[in-house]
């Protein structure tokens, strides 16, 4: 689904409102300058099923030739609760979300 705020509103009012108006078990947030690759939200899925997962966002980015050319350094806390209080973790564009966590 598609959502255009009539106003230039914050990132998080848009992303509420785009949260408010989807169905399906999963979310993701893909943002107007980023894109993501052909299988990207199939292949998240999967990985998503597999391991029960509840949130996911990439520590290694690979271009276009499968190069890594970078990794996360950031120290991620082990508690839910922590990791939520503690700030955004990831970048939205490459996160995914069981919607019944959201």
């Amino acid at each position: 689904m598609y959502y255009r705020n009539e106003k230039n509103k914050e990132r998080s009012f848009s992303r509420n409102k785009g949260f408010e108006f989807s169905s399906g078990t999963y979310v993701f947030f893909l943002d107007a300058d980023d894109e993501w690759e052909k299988d990207y939200i199939e292949d998240s899925v999967k990985f998503l099923k597999r391991y029960d997962i509840v949130y996911s966002f990439p520590r290694t980015f690979i271009n276009e030739n499968s190069s890594i050319i970078r990794k996360s350094k950031k120290n991620i806390p082990k508690d839910l609760g922590e990791l939520i209080l503690g700030g955004m973790v990831g970048y939205p564009s490459a996160t995914a979300f069981r919607r019944e966590k959201f």
